[in-house]
């Protein structure tokens, strides 16, 4: 089974001058990007709020995977009819400094699961970096201690967002705004 890579480097299908991007992250006392669940008695505002930066465009992606990720109510369906589960959502609020609109469409997303299946003997990596701060220039997946994840994040580097190929085709059936599905053999061509 083949698997993809999540990203939202928006400006590579659209003018950056129309997207809109994050300018402030609200701190929080969680781990928004490990794959893992929060120890008890962590909490987080409700809801979190975003400040949109003043020097991009208007239009809101569907999905933005700063420190805290944001997802858009089309990216959460079509995650949710492909049958991924695995993620806690909180109240997020979305503010537009240059006209004070406040956009609660998104949730906050904690993606569950920090899987190990980087094939580490047909990967291409930094050697001088180890789990969980891996940088790969060419990653392959193990697919059998993958087994059969769906959607995850990588647990060698959780920056990585992966999803399967069915999770990818509902991800691209959606046709969401700014949100990429590349496959990682594109990945090492980048």
């Amino acid at each position: 089974m083949a698997y993809f890579a999540i990203d939202w480097r928006v400006s590579d299908y659209y003018d950056a001058e129309e997207l809109a991007d994050i300018d402030v992250t609200p701190a929080t006392e969680v781990p928004w990007t490990m794959g893992v669940p929060w120890a008890p008695g962590l909490s987080v505002p409700d809801p979190i709020e975003f400040l949109l930066d003043e020097n991009t465009g208007t239009r809101l992606p569907d999905a933005f995977l700063v420190t805290i990720p944001l997802f858009s109510a089309r990216m959460l369906a079509a995650l949710v009819s492909a049958g991924v589960d695995n993620f806690t959502q909180h109240n997020a609020v979305v503010v537009d400094p240059r006209t004070g609109k406040r956009d609660t469409t998104y949730k906050a997303v904690n993606v569950l699961g920090a899987i190990g299946c980087a094939d580490l003997a047909r990967s291409k990596f930094d050697p001088k970096f180890a789990p969980p701060s891996m940088l790969f220039r060419h990653l392959v997946i193990d697919e059998a201690r993958a087994r059969d994840h769906s959607f995850f994040r990588l647990a060698e580097d959780p920056g990585y967002l992966l999803a399967n190929e069915r999770v990818a085709k509902a991800l691209l059936d959606a046709k969401l705004v700014g949100v990429r599905v590349i496959s990682l053999d594109e990945m090492a061509g980048a």
